[in-house]
This record gives C-alpha cells, sequence and structure tokens, in this order.
C-alpha cells in the first residue's frame, strides 16, 4: 500500500474550527519551515487548499473557478506530487503554491486528508474547514467568507 493510500486510509474528516493558523510550517522533514504571515495581513480572508498527486478526486477545476469567481481571497495551494502543470495559472493569480509532505504538514496544521480545505479570516483563525472534492463542497465552505465580503461591499 502507498503511504499516500495509507495517510488516507487513516483519516477522519473533522477539524477544530476556531483554530488560529501557525504563521510558520514546516513542509518537509528537516526543511527551514515557511512565513504563512500573510495569512495575517489577508484584507478579506485566506483559502487553503490541500492536494495530493495520487488522489483521484483532488480535481484543481473547481478551485480554479473559485480563484476565478473570488479573486478578493488570498489564496494557497500544499500540494504532495509531481511538478503540475497548472502552475503558470496560480503564478499568474498570485496564489501561493507549496509542494509538501502531507504527513509532515499533518502534523502542524492537523490536515488527514485530501482534497481538503480551510477557510481563513483576516485574523487567521479557521471558520470552515472539510472535504472539497467538488465545487459545490468549495463554495459551501467558503460562505462565511462571501458573506463578509458582501456585507463589506453594501
Amino acid at each position: 500500500m502507498s503511504d499516500h493510500r495509507r495517510f488516507l486510509k487513516s483519516s477522519t474528516t473533522s477539524y477544530e474550527v476556531g483554530e488560529y493558523i501557525p504563521k510558520q510550517i514546516q513542509l518537509f522533514q528537516n526543511q527551514v519551515s515557511i512565513d504563512l504571515s500573510w495569512i495575517y495581513e489577508s484584507r478579506q480572508g485566506s483559502v487553503l487548499f490541500f492536494l495530493s498527486g495520487g488522489c483521484e478526486a483532488c480535481d484543481i477545476n473547481p478551485i480554479k473557478k473559485t480563484i476565478d469567481n473570488y479573486p478578493e481571497f488570498n489564496y494557497a495551494i500544499f500540494y504532495e506530487g509531481p511538478t503540475r502543470a497548472d502552475e503558470e495559472y496560480f503564478i499568474e493569480k498570485k496564489v501561493r503554491y507549496y509542494y509538501c509532505d502531507l504527513a509532515k504538514i499533518e502534523k502542524e496544521l492537523f490536515i488527514k486528508v485530501t482534497p481538503f480545505q480551510l477557510v481563513v479570516n483576516k485574523v487567521g483563525q479557521v471558520v470552515t474547514a472539510g472535504v472539497c472534492n467538488h465545487e459545490e463542497h468549495i463554495k459551501n465552505l467558503l460562505l462565511p467568507l462571501v458573506r463578509v465580503l458582501t456585507s463589506n461591499n453594501l
């Protein structure tokens, strides 16, 4: 059994909403931590996606639609796997793209399944979290940020 499948088999999709995202995390064992303080400087909130190259449910297209529909939010993708052809799109949209070892970041961010989404308010607190394997899931999880965005624009 591959490491990825073992990661998914032992997983649960519950997540402790209300937790704060750490300002630094280590993407791979024995490497320097990366800075996530940009999440705390967001004007409208941030959306973090966790994907794996070995995951059949990890479809990038609903994520691209979300980024196109809600450009006001900050986005990051944490990806375990080989280099993706979509990287140019994410660079153009100013999406932070991190290659990572999902088993390593599980210990810091408590992500236990892919595809997974964390929605974070502008002070770095997780407001919703869950599996995001299609557009409807992503949109439902994004609703708290969309409501705040809509009320601010009224």
